[in-house]
Parts: C-alpha cells; sequence; structure tokens
C-alpha cells in the first residue's frame, strides 16, 4: 500500500491562515493572548469546521499526499485549540457539548492512532509524524473523508460550537453595555429627590 509520504509538505501555514481567516489573530499564540476566550472559541470552532470540510472534499489519492498530511495535521491543531478555549469558558450548553466531543473522539481512538494520531489523556490529539507518513492513502480516506464518520460529526459539533460562542459573545456585549450604561447615568443628591428619604431624621 503505498504511503501519503510523496513531496515536500510545504503548504501548512497557508492552510491554516485559511482555517483562521474570521480572524488571523487566533491563528498564532502571539495573537491569541489578545484575544477573549470567547473571541478564541469562536475562531478556532470556526477553524475546525472548515478544516472538517477540507477533509471530506479533498482527493485522497498518493499523489496529494502532502496535502493530506497537512489537512490531517491541522485537524489536530484546530481541535486542540477549540478543547483548550472552550476549557476556559464556564458555560452549561457549552460543558455539555465538549463533554459529547471528547467522548466522540475517546470512542474513535482506535480509528485515529491507526493513522497516526493519538488521543491524550486530557482528550486533546497529538500526532505522530512517522506512523502517519507510513499510512497508505487508501486508509487515511477511510477514517478522515466524507466516507468515514470522523470529520463528518467533527464538522457538526464545531458547528454547534460556533453557535454557542456567538450566544456568549453576544451575551458578554450586552452586559457591556449595561455596565457603560450605568456608568453615565447622573449622580443625583437624594436631597432633592421627592422618592428619598433623609437618613437625618
Amino acid at each position: 500500500m503505498a504511503s501519503i509520504s510523496g513531496g515536500n509538505i510545504v503548504s501548512y501555514d497557508y492552510l491554516l491562515r485559511n482555517c483562521y481567516s474570521s480572524n488571523r489573530l487566533a491563528r498564532k499564540s502571539s495573537g491569541r493572548t489578545s484575544l477573549s476566550a470567547t473571541e478564541l472559541l469562536s475562531a478556532d470552532s470556526n477553524a475546525l469546521h472548515k478544516l472538517t470540510e477540507n477533509l471530506q472534499d479533498i482527493s485522497y489519492d498518493k499523489e496529494n499526499g502532502k496535502n493530506i498530511y497537512n489537512n490531517a495535521k491541522a485537524l489536530i491543531e484546530t481541535y486542540n485549540n477549540t478543547v483548550g478555549s472552550a476549557d476556559k469558558l464556564s458555560d452549561t450548553a457549552l460543558e455539555r457539548e465538549m463533554k459529547k466531543v471528547k467522548q466522540f473522539v475517546k470512542d474513535h481512538q482506535d480509528e485515529l492512532k491507526a493513522i497516526g494520531i493519538k488521543v491524550t489523556s486530557s482528550g486533546k490529539m497529538e500526532i505522530d509524524k512517522e506512523k502517519m507518513l507510513a499510512t497508505g492513502s487508501d486508509k487515511m480516506k477511510s477514517i478522515l473523508s466524507g466516507d468515514g464518520e470522523i470529520s463528518k460529526t467533527l464538522n457538526k459539533y464545531a458547528k454547534k460550537l460556533n453557535s454557542i460562542s456567538a450566544r456568549l459573545i453576544r451575551e458578554e456585549a450586552a452586559k457591556k453595555k449595561s455596565v457603560d450604561e450605568l456608568d453615565i447615568l447622573p449622580v443625583g443628591n437624594n436631597s432633592t429627590n421627592p422618592n428619598s428619604f433623609d437618613y437625618r431624621v
């Protein structure tokens, strides 16, 4: 069985830039420090959604080895980023959805391991580069393409997580607006307010 290691691996950064087109700051650690956890979750879940769509659409011919590898590697990064940003937030719906996501990945850890993706005890993923590069393109296709369950299901979860992040961002904006409005209210003198009481009585 032919491996996917044919050709030079050169376009990983380009692929990640496309996945993070909604918020380029979230692409690198230097930019991520300037974003809130909700902004990170929005960018990461959107990137994971795009990446899992890529996995369903790319060619799994052995001549396309570098693209298969780059997309599989990007799956690990976008997934891990999504888990990391979600873990920073406290929200019942988000926690419930992430529990499902981690359980799904755990349930498929043997399939992922077979193509060089290890699932850690924290629920994140790690790459076994040598094993992945030695994996046949047909095997990669059976696990990661639209023919399998993994990319399609993670795509659905990513969409749900992105919807949750949008709600959290709206809620944060509403809270900030309320605080800002309170800050600009005029401070009156209680003694001139007919509905107030005089503490001196």
